[in-house]
């Protein structure tokens, strides 16, 4: 099967409707609003310097927005004409009637099936560090590991596949973070943190109630952990990892850790700030 999801327009775009038979209708739902009259003050024109075709959707949201805007004056006090002809605006139509078809209609955003949710957009800070709190309400039982990787081979897949079929408790999880972009662009030590060259964090998130199943649930993130360290690249984030795992902070750090307990040393000589991973402060010469 042979198709295209678009096509190049050479020369000027279709202007006469035979044209462009069956084409669906727009998604712009009012090409004018407001009031027509002849007397308004001002007259203000959003016109393109470029040739440009226009989707529809895309139409109608900067339309939706500007009269959102624009409604504030009085329905009467202004009058909004959107000047495109229905059919010269970029339009999708169907192309195969086969299994994956809504894949190349909706793009990449639904290209793995039906999301469980869908949280992209702009995010306060306070409210990004909460999102999570309803899935880690205080009480229950945790017991976390976790692996930089630079690569999800086929053979660390299968471990994760294994393992996750036999989860031991519906609130454990295994969750797969991926990295690079704009991390990988800061030098190892211009922070404190230094893994810039990590694709993957694989987190194993034991949790559970039952104070009878803490052999069984620390067990599997143990079993699952050592699994993956032959697909590791040794160190971790501090914040995921446990109580027994202080020997593990030195090789996170790796170089960068003699500079932080250096500063630890002149900041907090006493230890004050222990109850973490901790950088023990290195004594003043």
């Amino acid at each position: 099967m042979h198709g295209k999801n678009y096509r190049q327009i050479k020369g000027m775009a279709y202007t006469r409707k035979q044209f462009a038979p069956g084409a669906p209708n727009p998604k712009v739902a009012r090409f004018t609003t407001g009031k027509s009259r002849p007397d308004y003050d001002y007259l203000v024109k959003l016109v393109s310097d470029g040739r440009v075709q226009i989707r529809h959707n895309a139409l109608e949201a900067a339309r939706v927005a500007c009269n959102k805007k624009l409604a504030l004056l009085g329905e009467d006090n202004y009058f909004l004409v959107g000047k495109c002809y229905p059919h010269l605006i970029l339009r999708e139509n169907k192309m195969i009637a086969t299994a994956g078809a809504d894949r190349l209609q909706e793009g990449m955003r639904k290209a793995f099936g039906k999301p469980i949710a869908d949280v992209i957009g702009p995010h306060p800070y306070a409210g990004f560090q909460a999102a999570f709190d309803p899935l880690l309400t205080p009480g229950a039982r945790n017991y976390w590991k976790s692996h930089y990787v630079a690569e999800l081979s086929d053979a660390a897949l299968d471990i994760l596949l294994r393992s996750g079929a036999a989860v031991p408790d519906p609130q454990t999880e295994i969750f797969i973070a991926q990295m690079g972009g704009a991390t990988s662009k800061v030098p190892e030590d211009a922070t404190a943190y230094r893994h810039r060259d990590a694709n993957f964090i694989v987190n194993v998130h034991g949790r559970w109630s039952d104070p009878a199943k803490d052999k069984t649930c620390i067990g599997w993130c143990r079993e699952l952990f050592d699994a993956l360290k032959p697909h590791a690249m040794g160190g971790a984030y501090v914040n995921f990892m446990t109580e027994d795992e202080q020997a593990r902070v030195t090789e996170s750090d790796g170089e960068n850790y003699a500079r932080l307990a250096k500063l630890k040393g002149k900041y907090d000589p006493q230890n004050l700030f222990h109850l973490n991973q901790n950088i023990r402060p290195q004594a003043a010469n």
